[in-house]
């Protein structure tokens, strides 16, 4: 029998059929000469792969995905934690969380005004430490670094306070410190050394100015300077400063004033200025020498003497700050000296001493 021919049996022909028209979805009739062809076009779809997450409520195709998984978050409210207290001690900024907030409270925000300068877990901080130089309206609120609290809202009260700037200009001489920044209300005191062979001068300039943009500095005489010790102090600062010291090579020595005062029958040697000597006065009345008196500042001593002319001739030592002329020995001679004496607040004798 030729072996391309066979019997088949109708009624599986049938059902072979009616297998390709439920799969197509038709309903004519199919030669079975078209059986291949129509076999091969039915679409048999692809095997599911991947996840699909799904984070919100709502209706989705997951049929070509192999898993799926849901992950859509409660609807619960998140507790608020309360305002800190915040305050100041010089430089010193404290922050202070309240016990309502326990251990829940792990930090805090320092805002200046509406803007947020920066976050710490610590209670306290140095204002030049952590700020720029400028003015500030300092507020702090309380957070929870592990999402299970709102931030606090911002205290209640806040601390005004600036950070202003310090430079120093010097010639010949140098600073005992670098502070290059200091809050607001503090004092600042700085020593100024001459290099060797220069002198420390009569005057140093002090400049200041406030923070505002525009702002430029002028000259203020709000310090203390010391020319002997070389102590400038500014106190209660309320601006950005600069300093001028310019050291000389001769010695400009501001000179101290000595005044006798006659007060009835007796005499009080009294001191004017902020030099630090040992003096001996020979005091003579009509050319005869009356009394030697030892002296030095900040004692008071009486003479009973009695007269319209009173002549005084003095040996002083005076603390430098130059190595070079320091001594206790009477020999030496302090610089640019001018005596004055005074009988009954008249200037009665005036003579300039050298060294």
């Amino acid at each position: 029998m030729d072996d391309t021919k066979r019997i088949v049996n109708k009624s599986l022909l049938t059902d072979i059929a009616d297998a390709i028209r439920s799969k197509e979805e038709s309903s004519a009739a199919i030669t079975a000469s078209d059986f291949p062809a129509r076999i091969l076009a039915i679409e048999t779809g692809t095997e599911p792969t991947g996840t699909a997450t799904f984070t919100s409520n709502g209706t989705y195709d997951v049929s070509t995905y192999a898993s799926v998984v849901v992950s859509v978050p409660q609807n619960v409210s998140i507790p608020t934690l309360n305002a800190p207290s915040i305050s100041r001690s010089e430089d010193t900024i404290s922050l202070t969380n309240p016990s309502t907030n326990g251990n829940y409270n792990t930090g805090f925000r320092i805002y200046n005004d509406s803007e947020l300068l920066f976050s710490q877990t610590s209670t306290s901080f140095s204002l030049i430490n952590k700020l720029a130089i400028g003015d500030y309206e300092l507020y702090a609120a309380c957070y929870n670094g592990n999402n299970q609290f709102n931030d606090s809202p911002k205290s209640d009260t806040y601390i005004e306070c600036s950070v202003f700037g310090l430079t120093r200009e010097l010639t010949e001489t140098t600073a005992s410190n670098s502070t290059s920044k200091m809050s607001d209300g503090l004092d600042y005191t700085v020593t100024f050394t001459p290099t060797w062979g220069w002198w420390l001068p009569v005057n140093v300039h002090v400049y200041k100015k406030d923070n505002s943009t525009n702002a430029t500095y002028t000259e203020t005489t709000d310090y203390d300077w010391n020319q002997y010790t070389g102590v400038l102090t500014i106190n209660d600062l309320d601006g950005n400063i600069r300093i001028v010291c310019d050291s000389e090579e001769t010695p400009q020595l501001q000179s101290p004033e000595v005044e006798i005062e006659d007060i009835g029958l007796s005499t009080q040697i009294v001191s004017v200025g902020t030099v630090r000597y040992a003096q001996e006065y020979d005091v003579y009345y009509d050319n005869t020498l009356i009394d030697t008196i030892a002296y030095e500042s900040g004692d008071t001593l009486a003479e009973q003497i009695s007269a319209d002319t009173v002549t005084v001739t003095s040996a002083y030592v005076v603390t430098m700050s130059n190595d070079d002329l320091s001594s206790s020995r009477a020999s030496n001679k302090s610089a640019n000296i001018t005596h004055y004496l005074y009988l009954d607040n008249v200037l009665v004798f005036q003579e300039k001493e050298g060294i």
